[in-house]
C-alpha cells in the first residue's frame, strides 16, 4: 500500500500584526491550511483565538530569534503530520526606543534593533532553507518601499512621525539576505522572494496621508488586502521566480 501522502501547510511568522492577520485570513478564505506563529499571546486576539477553537488554524508561541525555538516548533507542526510547504515571515520585533529621531538613537538601541529584526529574519532563512530546499517550497518576507529607496522625509512635516533609520537598515538587509540564500540554493526547488509594500493606512495623520497619497495614483494607501493577495499567491502559484523584490505600492516609489 501507498504511503499517504503529508498534508502540506503555510507557516505565517508574525500572523498577529496589521499585515498578518489579513495574510492569515485571505490564505484561509483560500482553502490553505495555516499555523500562525508569533512572540505573542493568541489569547489577547479574540478573533484569532476563536478561529483556533474552531479548528480553523494553530498557534504556536515562538521566539524568532533563537534557533532552538524555530527548530523545536518545526518538530511539532511534523509530529501533527503536516509538511511545511511554505513560511511567510512578517515578524517586526522592536525594542522600546524604536521609532526615535536618528540624533536621539543610540548605538546599543540600534544594534539591539538590527540584532532582534534582522537577525530573526537570518535564523528563520537559515533554517527553513535548508528544509525546504529538500522538499520544495517558497520562502516569502516582508520588506518594504525603504528597502529600495530613500525615504520621502517631506510627507512626515509637521507631524510626530519619520521614518526610523534602523527601518530602512533592516529592511535593505532583508532584501539582501534573501537574495544570498535564494542564490545559495538555486539549484533546488526552493523560492524565496521579499513583497516591498508602501504605507498602510492604520488611521495615520491625515496630512501625512494626503501627502502621501500625492506620489500615489488611483489607489493611495494600501490596506492589509493588498498586500495579502500578493503573498497568497507566491505561497501557492509561484514556480519561476526567485531572489526578486516585488514593489506593491500604487506608484509611490516611482
Amino acid at each position: 500500500m501507498a504511503e499517504k501522502e503529508m498534508e502540506t501547510i503555510t507557516i505565517i511568522i508574525g500572523g498577529l500584526g496589521l499585515i498578518g492577520q489579513k495574510v492569515v485570513t485571505t490564505h484561509i478564505d483560500a482553502g490553505i491550511r495555516v499555523e500562525v506563529w508569533d512572540t505573542r499571546e493568541i489569547v489577547n486576539n479574540e478573533k484569532f483565538k476563536t478561529l483556533e477553537d474552531k479548528g480553523k488554524i494553530k498557534f504556536r508561541k515562538i521566539d524568532f530569534t533563537s534557533e532552538k525555538s524555530l527548530l523545536n516548533t518545526i518538530k511539532l507542526t511534523e509530529k501533527d503530520g503536516l509538511r511545511i510547504s511554505s513560511v511567510v515571515n512578517l515578524a517586526y520585533p522592536r525594542n522600546k526606543d524604536y521609532g526615535l529621531n536618528v540624533q536621539e538613537v543610540g548605538y546599543k538601541s540600534f544594534t539591539e534593533n538590527i540584532s532582534k529584526n534582522l537577525g530573526g529574519y537570518f535564523l528563520v532563512l537559515k533554517v527553513f532553507a535548508e528544509k525546504l530546499a529538500k522538499e520544495g517550497g517558497n520562502i516569502v518576507n516582508l520588506s518594504s518601499i525603504y528597502g529600495s529607496m530613500v525615504p520621502r522625509f517631506d510627507i512626515y512635516a509637521g507631524t510626530s512621525m519619520t521614518t526610523p533609520v534602523e527601518y530602512v537598515a533592516i529592511k535593505s538587509g532583508i532584501e539582501a539576505l534573501s537574495k544570498y540564500f535564494a542564490k545559495l540554493y538555486i539549484k533546488t526547488k526552493l523560492r524565496i522572494n521579499c513583497i516591498a509594500p508602501g504605507g498602510i493606512f492604520d488611521n495615520q495623520d491625515k496630512s501625512f496621508v494626503e501627502k502621501y497619497e500625492e506620489h500615489c495614483g488611483l489607489l493611495g494607501m494600501l490596506s492589509g488586502e493588498e498586500v495579502a493577495n500578493s503573498i497568497l499567491w507566491f505561497t501557492t502559484k509561484n514556480t519561476a521566480i526567485t531572489g526578486q523584490t516585488i514593489i506593491i505600492d500604487d506608484g509611490f516609489s516611482l
